[in-house]
């Protein structure tokens, strides 16, 4: 997936550091680190072909609203584990 890097993050997710990533750049990242990047505000999808920004692509009728404070659904979009029943 490509995506615009918006702002600058520590850390790493499946094992890809973020440090290295410059803002106003556009990467070809895996699907988890191109979520994480977006759900944190930290990066925009872009269009594969135009290599523009993709407007559409976080409020198509195919993307559900996610609340960015429910830590569950984060991980179950991030990493496909859902919460333990009654948690």
């Amino acid at each position: 997936m490509r995506i615009r890097i918006l702002k600058w993050q520590s850390g790493d997710v499946d094992g890809v550091p973020l440090a290295g990533f410059q803002a106003g750049e556009i990467y070809e990242v895996d699907a988890s680190v191109a979520t994480y990047l977006i759900m944190t505000d930290s990066a925009m999808p872009v269009d594969p072909q135009s290599g523009t920004l993709d407007e559409t692509a976080s409020s198509s009728a195919t993307h559900a609203p996610v609340d960015k404070t429910n830590s569950k659904a984060l991980t179950y979009l991030l990493f496909g584990q859902k919460p333990a029943a009654g948690a």
